[in-house]
């Protein structure tokens, strides 16, 4: 388990604090899917009793975060594929109509600060600069998300902020390529031009080409990550030599 706390927990809150801490430990990929939490060494690591990580690890097992078996062993939830089929689908519903919004009232809603993620984005994804994946997922999480503040709707952000926690997870496969981000940058550029045309129909297509590309991508990592597993198992362990 390669996550360490350096300081102690403050007394308040621990409950909400380790799930958070948690939460972010499994979406940035220092928690693997399949990785099994103990919870008497999460509470000494934390320096908090066993109860606020139990009932973190009960909010997270109730996200489908983490998987509780028999009551007694805790495991990061690894990710089917029918499950990263439904995720999406859902995060399309919700974008797409966002973004019908945002074409129709892009005056209101302003077009300045994609434009900047844009630019931010540009230096990270070139190849004469080390891939940092955690600053670039910011600025992608946060270009997606205009399109659903651009709906104006509280309760479909509160919604999609828990879906995302799911995605976010789910990237753990490709976090350290350089190419998915690449495609997601210029697939970003295509939307906001299409944006600023105001071309309802146009960002639609592009908005749903990126996301499924983004979905398949997922999954074609997921499969060759369970290929190599699965080429481990079936070769036994080594032949010793007579």
């Amino acid at each position: 388990m390669p996550i360490q706390f350096k300081q102690p927990l403050a007394l308040s809150s621990l409950s909400e604090r380790a799930y958070e801490l948690l939460k972010q430990e499994i979406i940035s990929g220092n928690l693997v899917p399949g990785e099994k939490l103990d919870i008497y060494e999460l509470a000494e690591k934390m320096r908090i009793s066993r109860t606020p990580v139990k009932d973190a690890i009960n909010r997270l097992a109730h996200q489908g975060l983490v998987t509780i078996r028999n009551r007694r062993a805790t495991f990061v939830s690894t990710i089917e594929e029918e499950r990263i089929r439904e995720l999406f689908d859902i995060r399309l519903m919700m974008e797409l109509w966002g973004a019908a919004r945002a074409c129709r009232e892009r005056e209101s809603v302003g077009l300045e600060r994609l434009d900047e993620i844009l630019n931010e984005c540009e230096p990270l994804v070139s190849e004469s600069a080390a891939f940092d994946y955690e600053r670039f997922n910011e600025y992608d999480m946060e270009f997606h998300l205009y399109f659903i503040d651009a709906a104006r709707n509280a309760e479909l952000r509160k919604l999609y902020q828990s879906l995302n926690v799911h995605i976010q997870a789910m990237r753990v496969y490709w976090r350290q390529a350089r190419r998915p981000a690449l495609e997601s940058h210029n697939e970003h550029i295509a939307i906001f031009k299409s944006l600023c045309q105001g071309d309802v129909e146009k960002v639609k297509g592009s908005l749903t080409t990126h996301i499924i590309r983004s979905r398949d991508d997922v999954m074609r990592v997921l499969g060759e990550r369970r290929g190599q597993l699965a080429g481990v198992l079936s070769s036994g362990p080594p032949s010793r030599s007579r």
